[in-house]
């Protein structure tokens, strides 16, 4: 189990998420931080805000 009895994710879906965000994003690295903590933490809830 992950934190707050979330599911850990299986390496495919964090690989598959970061695929799509890659393919899809636009505007560089700093761009992609955002789009990554918007997806990551706020949606899949994969990592914890600090």
């Amino acid at each position: 189990m992950g934190t707050a009895g979330q599911p850990r994710a299986s390496t495919v879906e964090v690989f598959l998420a970061f695929l799509k965000l890659g393919l899809t994003s636009f505007g560089g690295p700093v761009a992609h931080f955002g789009y990554f903590c918007t997806k990551f933490v706020e949606r899949r809830k994969w990592l914890l805000a600090a």
